[in-house]
């Protein structure tokens, strides 16, 4: 029983992963963190790429905290990354609906809710790695 149920998930995790979407998603993801990496701070001040903008540290944080916020949490994380999750997901229970999928699951005696719920936690699965890819790559 739980073999079966394993075997679901990792069916729905590897359909998943096999979807552009996804790969699109994350590495938009990689970029904007990658984007946002090249701005520091240092004793100096404010660092962007190879320039160094001369200012007090306390101001230089600021100035990183309040870009960081609206660009990072409030835009990304909040909007875009989420709805590309959704949109990279949201095929998982119609295309098992669809002639030829189904049959090979319904082979065997198993329960609709058995067939459907380790397909949410795959969906979740991917989804929270790519919100967890911004703060894994900002540090």
């Amino acid at each position: 029983m739980i073999r079966q149920t394993l075997a679901i998930f990792l069916d729905a995790y590897r359909d998943l992963n096999a979807r552009k979407l996804f790969w699109v998603t994350l590495i938009l993801t990689a970029v904007f963190v990658g984007a946002f990496a090249l701005l520091g701070v240092n004793d100096k001040g404010l660092k962007v790429i190879a320039w160094q903008i001369e200012m007090p540290r306390q101001m230089a944080l600021y100035a990183y905290k309040s870009t960081f916020r609206p660009l990072i949490i409030s835009v990304w994380l909040t909007w875009a990354a989420t709805i590309l999750a959704l949109i990279s997901t949201a095929g998982i229970f119609p295309d098992l609906i669809t002639g030829g999928s189904i049959e090979l699951y319904l082979s065997k005696p198993l329960g609709r809710a058995r067939l459907f719920a380790p397909k949410y936690p795959a969906g979740l699965a991917l989804g929270t790695l790519q919100v967890v890819a911004v703060p894994v790559g900002g540090s």
